[in-house]
């Protein structure tokens, strides 16, 4: 049973060498030459269209657990203290917003939101 690990999304000049390496070996040998997997290959063959014509990844599926606070009440405090720490922000919304925020629920979004920033 073969594992699908999530990897670097196939390029247009990748899909390229694929079709015309394909044109001379077989798919295994085409395709470590493109440098994807022979599953990637296969389901390439069969979709005529380059990687950058097809349909983008799906974004949020869930509301922003942050987005009436982000920009309003938190990006301010870490403009004037970078080294606020995230628990220090989770904090501070849990006893200033303790109807939206009653819990350490959404943290680990916020440790990513604060990472990114």
């Amino acid at each position: 049973m073969e594992v699908r690990l999530p990897g670097r999304p196939i390029t247009d000049q990748q899909k390229a060498l694929y079709m015309r390496e394909r044109k001379h070996h077989n798919q295994a040998v085409a395709a470590a030459r493109a440098g994807m997997s022979e599953r990637t290959a296969r389901r390439h063959e069969k979709d005529p269209r380059k990687p950058s014509e097809r349909a983008p990844q799906r974004g949020r599926t869930v509301p922003d657990p942050l987005a009436d606070v982000w920009e309003s009440e938190l990006v301010p405090m870490l403009e004037r203290d970078p080294s606020l720490k995230p628990v220090t922000l989770m904090h501070y919304l849990m006893r200033n917003h303790p109807e939206s925020f009653p819990d350490q629920e959404v943290r680990r979004t916020l440790e990513r939101r604060v990472r990114d920033w």
